[in-house]
């Protein structure tokens, strides 16, 4: 499948991206149009078949019936990604903490005032 495009710039001018590549040449065209191959659905036949409308003889598919192997892969990935941002959640909290305490840490102490340093005794008298 080829798409033709063509590209338009913010100054105006346009690049058509719609040139297709010549059968047995190895040679690139200037503007090359994007191709896709489409390969037909393993364990399905490559003709197309019309799609026909529910009814009570011909039902929609229940979610658990034909499509329970490809769901279970995809309850997989899902859990995974839950793990995997759950950890990035305690990853950047652990950060947050340990930025706040250091921030804390590197705060100078209040200065001592003479006042206040004559106030303290110093156990030499």
């Amino acid at each position: 499948m080829t798409l033709e495009v063509i590209q338009s710039y913010s100054d105006g001018s346009e690049a058509a991206w719609i040139d297709e590549p010549v059968p047995g040449s190895t040679a690139e065209p200037e503007h090359p149009a994007p191709t896709i191959a489409l390969a037909a659905p393993q364990g399905e036949p490559a003709a197309a078949t019309p799609a026909t409308a529910p009814s009570p003889a011909n039902p929609p598919a229940s979610p658990g019936s034909a499509g329970s192997a490809a769901a279970g892969a995809s309850t997989g990935t899902v859990v995974g990604a839950y793990v995997v941002g759950a950890l990035g959640l305690l990853a950047g909290l652990a950060a947050l903490a340990s930025g706040l305490g250091a921030r804390r840490r590197a705060q100078p102490a209040a200065p001592v005032t003479e006042e206040a340093a004559e106030g303290v005794r110093t156990g030499v008298e």
